[in-house]
């Protein structure tokens, strides 16, 4: 695999987990904010895809609780 696809996958999956967390702080402040709610969903639903298995071999669910962990 060209190691330039390979940063991106990385990198894209560095931005779910670090968006994530960013919406976990949000709504730790404020429980009712939309944006950090949809977010999260967004993110959720990107660790359950086809495409994430069609990027990287991880499992979606191990990543999930991986950033979970870390929020």
């Amino acid at each position: 695999m060209d190691e330039a696809y390979i940063n991106l996958i990385n990198a894209i999956i560095l931005q779910a987990f670090k968006d994530y967390r960013w919406s976990a702080m949000r709504l730790r402040r404020d429980p009712t904010d939309f944006e950090a709610q949809k977010l999260i969903h967004d993110i959720e639903t990107f660790c359950r895809s086809e495409w994430l298995t069609m990027l990287t071999e991880v499992d979606g669910e191990y990543l999930l609780g991986k950033i979970k962990e870390y929020t």
